[in-house]
C-alpha cells in the first residue's frame, strides 16, 4: 500500500515473497508476495517499530529485531 514506510526488506527463504518491516506510527511486519500480494503478519501499534526480518532456511519461521518504547509527561507541583 501507499501508505507504508518501508525501513527493511528481506526475502523468505525460498525468493517467493519479500519481508517488509514498516517504519511509522503504526509499524510492522509484512510479507508481500513477487505479484504484489501483501499480508501484514504483525501490527506493532503506536510504539514499536521491527527490523531485519530473516525466514529460516526451512521457512517455518522469521526472525525480527523489535524496538518499542514509551514516554510519559509528569506535573510537579508544590515544589
Amino acid at each position: 500500500p501507499k501508505s507504508w514506510d518501508i525501513w527493511d526488506i528481506g526475502y523468505n527463504a525460498d525468493g517467493s515473497a519479500l519481508l517488509i518491516t514498516l517504519f511509522s506510527l503504526d509499524g510492522g511486519l509484512a510479507r508481500v508476495d513477487l505479484n504484489g500480494k501483501s499480508t501484514m503478519l504483525i501490527s506493532g501499534g503506536k510504539n514499536a517499530f521491527f527490523y531485519t526480518p530473516i525466514e529460516t532456511p526451512d521457512g517455518r519461521f522469521i526472525t525480527y529485531g523489535q524496538q518499542g518504547w514509551n514516554t510519559n509527561v509528569w506535573l510537579l507541583e508544590n515544589f
